[in-house]
């Protein structure tokens, strides 16, 4: 990025990625790409992004703090883990294949896709359960198992992994949306962190776009924030699971053509 004006850009469209993405996730999915259409390098663009996505999901922790105490005690210390597992994928980075990264990203997000249209199916019993619907809850073995997958690749790449931690944590344990929100928001401010950190011992961080696209993402996620909370939780689960879709159809549509 050689010009102000290409950083007054990236600030106003982060803010724009920013406003759903911080209740969704999905937001590298266009951010890392539209770091690359302002000249930066494919791996530089990854790591850029890892600033901006943290300040967008350290806005979310802070925005639903109060529904934390949902949380199991069993899955509290995930963050040590999944700070762990992002400084691992961070190092992978340089080593792994594309397509073994376009592959492991299209298997996440069609496990953290399915699982509300099954749990969907078969509780339709309970149909006073509310907003809060009542999933089966996984092993806290599996879903150790899975934060840690979904970390490294967060650490490897990145896109859609506030996505899968929301879906994760919604339902494979079975809080609420907007604890869900919550707690995935705080597991991706850990592990891009972990994967920030890594990137800027290496070096591979533009200052000036990082700079741009976080000032941007604070702003949008706080608009974000604010929607969150007026809508009802129906209209954010409906969200949640729109943009799962919208991202399997997306990777498979890339894998398909390439």
């Amino acid at each position: 990025m050689n010009l102000w004006s290409d950083a007054f850009w990236l600030f106003l469209l982060s803010g724009i990625i920013a406003v759903p993405a911080v209740l969704t996730g999905g937001a590298s999915f266009l951010t890392i790409p539209l770091l690359m259409h302002f000249g930066l390098e494919p791996r530089v663009a990854v790591a850029t992004n890892k600033p901006g996505i943290f300040t967008m999901m350290l806005n979310g922790v802070v925005g639903f703090r109060r529904y934390y105490r949902e949380m199991p005690w069993v899955y509290r210390l995930m963050p040590a883990l999944i700070f762990l597992g992002s400084w691992v994928g961070a190092g992978l980075l340089r080593y792994l294949p594309v397509v073994w990264v376009k592959t492991l990203v299209l298997l996440l997000a069609l496990a953290a896709a399915l699982p509300w249209r099954w749990s969907a199916f078969f509780k339709r019993r309970n149909a006073n359960a509310g907003v809060r619907a009542r999933t089966t809850a996984a092993r806290p073995f599996l879903v150790w198992t899975l934060g840690f997958i979904i970390a490294v690749y967060n650490g490897v790449l990145g896109p859609g992994t506030l996505t899968l931690f929301i879906s994760l944590f919604r339902y494979r344990v079975g809080v609420s949306i907007r604890a869900a929100i919550g707690w995935g928001n705080l597991m991706g401010v850990v592990g891009n962190a972990a994967a920030m950190f890594h990137f800027i011992l290496l070096g591979l961080v533009q200052p000036r776009a990082a700079l741009a696209m976080m000032a941007g993402m604070f702003v949008g996620a706080q608009a974000g924030i604010r929607l969150g909370h007026r809508l009802p939780g129906r209209v954010l689960e409906w969200f949640l699971r729109v943009v799962l879709l919208v991202l399997v159809a997306g990777l498979v549509l890339r894998n398909a053509v390439g």
